[in-house]
């Protein structure tokens, strides 16, 4: 099934946890992020117990430092 990441589209297996696509992609080690499901923040705690609907629209954002 499609999903967009950032505006990008992606391929996934259905069923997917949005914890098992950040995994995939990466993101799951990363500090000072912050991800939104369908522009509703996630809290990471609960990456695990949500599963991802076709065309689900995910936005990650990192944090920055700035001067």
């Amino acid at each position: 099934m499609e999903i967009l990441i950032n505006n990008q589209t992606h391929l996934i297996d259905k069923n997917s946890t949005l914890f098992q696509i950040l995994d995939q992609i990466g993101i799951i080690q990363l500090k000072g992020i912050a991800v939104a499901l369908n522009n509703e923040v996630c809290p990471k705690e609960n990456w695990h117990n949500i599963h991802l609907e076709p065309n689900a629209h995910i936005t990650i954002i990192k944090a920055s430092q700035g001067g």
